[in-house]
């Protein structure tokens, strides 16, 4: 089921009164983030980093990667770096300009999927569709932090470009044109963030799926495809130039210390939990990890239902496009756009983060539209008023819901301290959670606190070994080194490489006149960690360690292997 090519002109005043609603949802959804601060990746990736700060020299924001040099310098996203050095020359360094801009990209993407909606949907399913969209409570991430900036700044052109080919496609061939607009397009994808180099995936499976066979349809799209080459080309060569490399981030240490079956098994897992996001998102949380993320090691029949449903997935995409083309397109995007994060061919620096199924979402809502839509054509003619009443009230209830979730959800992200608070609340058995949340309390210097939510972190998941090297490091700092030698001991057991805790644990024992052990302990770790930090522990006494900017110090996790 497909909408019509073009709307009358009879119909115009409709849909803008369907946008001025999309518009009206998605400003009281997002309203509460507006008196944020900076939180997570905020921290060191905008708030203290200071090439953002340089608006000077902007154009160098082409050659930098995202995360800073001494937290790894992953990833290339010189457009969205752009627009934060932008955002903090015009509030100088404040944060309000950084979510007024989240909040007006929001409205824009929200608008975005209206259009690709109505080129797709009956216009009750297509507003329904955009409606839930705006409503959505996973977005609540992306729109929230300052840095899901880079989100929506990819999402935006991505939605543009599949509603404009679609809509040109049907009409007939792509003018240059059209072409040179989906090859901008498509270029401020790939610079805002990576998953936007999945567009020309995404109109693949549009043209397959949802426009009709046709003598020579695929020697028409051979200007687009030269187009989004060159494209793709210009964006490695700068990637490769900027990062030294194409890789991304550092991988999660869950997936530093696992093997790749436990990965792939792990993450067929988690997509129980994209479903859930995806259609009820009642419980959110900032952190996904382990237990609360279950570590799969072997094949379990507790998986049975999640292969059901990645590979009822992908049946629907590959054999039901002649019978259901929209739900066959959905089920594509969904597949498409949840690659980067699956953590299959690339491994991802997360397991799961509610911000990256902004996208994936726009499959959900449109299945959601073509249901409501399918289900009032099968009631009897006579009847189908009342249907389409009932459907519209369902559909307005899910709205209502969303709305005030996301609406209350919003100022959770106001700051580390009551963003950790919270989600710990929201999943305690994530370790991850109670580690944020302890290393922001020893950052506070209230050691007790933070000495029960690191240990909690601790039994919660044994093979990190930052929570231990942390609660070490403050232990050592109010000089009690016998607990922080025994700490030191088991995060050196689980990465003998790691630089930060072998330099304490000589300090603590210099600092304890074992001189001998201390010396051994240096040398063993000279010749495989960073002899410059062992050498300072050794002459120098403990420092006070700034634990709000080493919480995300990805080096840390770069000396597993």
């Amino acid at each position: 089921m497909t909408g019509p090519e073009r709307s009358d002109p009879d119909d115009v005043p409709r849909w803008w009164w369907a946008g001025l609603a999309v518009l009206l949802v998605a400003a009281v959804a997002s309203a509460g983030s507006l008196g944020n601060g900076f939180a997570m990746d905020d921290v060191p990736i905008i708030q203290t980093n200071g090439l953002v700060h340089d608006a000077a020299h902007w154009w160098h924001r082409f050659a930098e990667s995202y995360w800073p040099r001494e937290r790894g310098g992953g990833l290339f996203r010189p457009l969205t770096m752009l627009a934060y050095t932008g955002l903090w020359a015009v509030g100088q360094g404040a944060p309000a300009p950084f979510h007024w801009a989240n909040v007006a990209l929001y409205a824009l993407l929200c608008l975005a999927v209206l259009r690709l909606a109505r080129v797709l949907l009956p216009e009750g399913g297509a507003v329904a569709a955009a409606l839930l969209f705006a409503a959505h409570p996973v977005h609540v991430e992306a729109v929230a932090n300052a840095v899901g900036l880079a989100e929506m700044l990819a999402s935006l052109p991505m939605l543009l470009a599949a509603a404009w080919y679609i809509e040109r496609r049907r009409r007939g061939a792509l003018a240059p044109r059209d072409v040179a607009i989906l090859a901008a397009l498509y270029a401020v994808a790939c610079l805002a963030k990576e998953h936007g180099a999945m567009l020309p995936l995404l109109l693949l499976v549009a043209e397959a799926i949802l426009l009709p066979a046709e003598p020579g349809k695929w020697r028409r799209l051979v200007p687009l495809g030269v187009a989004f080459t060159v494209v793709a080309a210009g964006y490695l060569v700068a990637r490769q130039l900027a990062l030294a490399g194409v890789n991304g981030e550092f991988p999660h240490v869950v997936w530093a210390t696992s093997s790749v079956t436990t990965r792939h098994l792990t993450m067929l897992g988690v997509s129980l939990e994209w479903l859930r996001l995806l259609f009820w998102p009642a419980t959110l949380s900032a952190e996904y990890s382990p237990p609360a993320i279950r570590v799969i090691t072997g094949w379990s029949w507790t998986l049975v239902p999640a292969v059901a449903l990645v590979y009822g997935v992908k049946s629907v995409a590959v054999f039901g496009w002649r019978r259901w083309p929209l739900p066959a397109f959905a089920c594509a995007w969904l597949v498409i756009t949840l690659f980067p994060v699956s953590n299959t061919l690339v491994v991802a620096g997360l397991i799961l983060a509610e911000r990256t199924l902004l996208v994936p979402s726009v499959a959900a809502v449109l299945l959601v539209g073509w249901t409501l839509e399918a289900l009032v054509r099968q009631v009897p003619a006579a009847d189908r008023r009342r249907a389409r009443a009932l459907a519209g009230t369902i559909a307005l209830l899910l709205v209502a819901l969303g709305t005030w979730r996301s609406s209350e959800r919003g100022p959770v992200w106001k700051d580390n301290g009551t963003l950790f608070a919270q989600t710990v609340r929201d999943l305690p058995d994530a370790y991850r959670a109670h580690y944020h949340l302890g290393a922001w309390y020893l950052d506070h210097d209230q050691l007790p606190a933070a000495e029960r939510e690191l240990r909690a972190a601790i039994a919660l998941y044994k093979l990190d070994y930052e929570p231990r090297a942390f609660l070490a490091e403050a232990y050592r700092k109010h000089d009690l080194c016998p607990p922080a030698l025994a700490l030191y001991r088991e995060a050196l057991a689980i990465v003998p490489r790691a630089g930060l805790p072998r330099a304490g644990y000589v300090a603590c024992l210099i600092g304890m006149a074992q001189y001998d052990s201390a010396r051994a302990i240096a040398r063993r770790g000279i010749g495989q960690g960073p002899a410059p930090r062992l050498r300072r522990a050794c002459a120098a006494p403990a420092p006070r360690t700034d634990y709000r900017q080493t919480m995300y110090s990805f080096p840390l996790t770069t000396g597993i292997g």
